[in-house]
């Protein structure tokens, strides 16, 4: 898993990724890409639980700027999600983590590896070698996913809680996207003055529990600590690890910076540089089960900065020139802590890291989702304005293929943007209005439109 990738904006428990500090921008959005007057508008759904998605089939000509897009860019990407499920039952469900209702659970609405084998085997027959024409092979992955899929409007539905005020159901046809990359840091071996922090490895005692497998209620929610006393307590939090409370249960793999290894763990993958000599690839390999708070908060409470300004880079140099003590202070508000593991077999070097379905990543066109309503594997089409593209075009062509802590919800997104330095300085601005459609096998798509659920 590349982690809790946007722990910026709530993370913990994926998926960034600097913006929870922002406001949560929610509105309407037309497939046409037109807003109407009130789009800024902001729901209050305090008082509302989520509890559900529904999922509304639409034609490819209502997608806006499908045309536009160059599908063969992402195409690579659906082949490399699809050796994950060629080895798979038939009759297993595509996506086994799916929650049709957070509250009531049942059988699988998107479907089972044999609704979604065709589509593979079909992609995976595509040899662009064989187009000496870039527009016939354009036209033929086109052809390839309209006669493969129908796009779905993926649809959040809220519940008013017991005892509030306000309608009792509430329907949110957009959500939000923003950006993760992976970074890249100097990085020591051993400890010294500049290079203090410990990237450490999963401690041995850490347990991590799914609570859905005790109750079903619960799906989704899980917990994390260590044995005491034969019963199971909470976990060390960033103050008491900086202190050394875990020193004896692991090793760490390299020493950063301390401001670095804070992002490192909100990113939750990235390359570690030694001295221009070698580096190595690490990634999420579990938390602590502390609650994720977001510095930035603290940060615009304070008055340091401003609710506008707060972003990655903002946060950054704030860390960066405040005295080291307070810089420490600001830190350990997040009790929340990250541990890693070294990747190996990264096949190419010009993709990005293993994601949570275990593929690499593509820049610009993976996509770290909420697996209760999506599953890893899925083209998803986003619309989406303000993310500083070259060009106007707002609707593109990504693959579900990571989580995220922070990505909640079936209209919740977080595009992997790409490794180094300048993937962070386009991943941090990254957070717009979004609407979210999911390309689905036809047969699926059929179902969920008889499906009153």
């Amino acid at each position: 898993m590349v982690a809790p990738t946007s722990q910026l904006m709530s993370r913990l428990p994926l998926g960034l990724i600097f913006a929870v500090f922002l406001a949560i921008i929610v509105a309407a959005v037309l497939v046409t890409g037109v807003l109407p007057p009130n789009w800024r508008q902001v729901p209050d759904l305090e008082n509302y639980d989520l509890v559900s998605a529904r999922y509304e089939p639409i034609a490819f000509t209502d997608l806006k700027d499908w045309h536009a897009d160059q599908l063969v860019d992402a195409l690579p990407a659906f082949v490399r999600s699809c050796t994950r499920v060629a080895n798979r039952a038939d009759d297993a469900p595509f996506n086994p983590k799916e929650a049709i209702d957070l509250k009531q659970k049942g059988t699988a609405r998107l479907g089972t590896v044999a609704d979604w084998r065709p589509a593979c085997v079909a992609a995976q027959e595509i040899d662009a070698a064989r187009f000496s024409d870039p527009n016939a092979l354009s036209a033929a992955v086109r052809n390839f996913f309209q006669d493969y899929f129908t796009p779905v409007h993926v649809v959040a539905q809220y519940e008013r809680r017991d005892g509030a005020r306000g309608p009792t159901a509430h329907t949110q046809k957009t959500g939000r996207l923003t950006g993760y990359f992976e970074p890249a840091y100097e990085a020591r071996r051993g400890r010294d003055s500049e290079f203090s922090a410990p990237v450490y490895r999963r401690p041995d005692d850490l347990i991590s529990v799914d609570l859905g497998g005790f109750d079903p209620d619960l799906a989704g929610k899980r917990i994390a600590g260590r044995l005491l006393d034969g019963a199971l307590r909470p976990y060390p939090d960033r103050a008491a690890i900086n202190q050394g409370a875990i020193i004896s249960k692991t090793a760490p793999l390299a020493f950063l910076r301390p401001n670095e290894l804070f992002f490192l763990q909100i990113q939750g993958s990235g390359k570690l540089e030694f001295e221009g000599k070698d580096a190595i690839y690490v990634g999420y390999d579990g938390q602590n089960g502390h609650k994720y708070f977001p510095i930035g908060r603290r940060l615009v409470e304070d008055g340091v900065l401003s609710l506008e300004a707060v972003s990655m880079q903002s946060i950054m140099d704030w860390l960066r020139t405040a005295d080291a003590d307070k810089a420490q202070e600001v830190r350990e508000e997040n009790k929340s802590y990250v541990f890693f593991r070294q990747i190996e077999g990264r096949e190419d070097d010009e993709l990005g890291p293993i994601g949570a379905q275990g593929v690499q990543l593509t820049a610009l066109r993976s996509i770290a989702v909420d697996t209760r309503f999506h599953g890893l594997g899925t083209p998803i089409w986003v619309v989406a304005e303000n993310l500083e593209r070259s060009t106007d075009q707002m609707g593109w062509l990504l693959i579900a293929q990571d989580t995220g802590g922070a990505i909640k919800g079936p209209s919740r997104g977080d595009v992997f943007v790409g490794t180094g330095r300048e993937a962070g300085d386009l991943a941090g601005p990254y957070n717009s209005i979004a609407a979210f459609y999911a390309l689905l096998p036809k047969s699926v798509a059929r179902n969920l439109a008889g499906d009153d659920t």
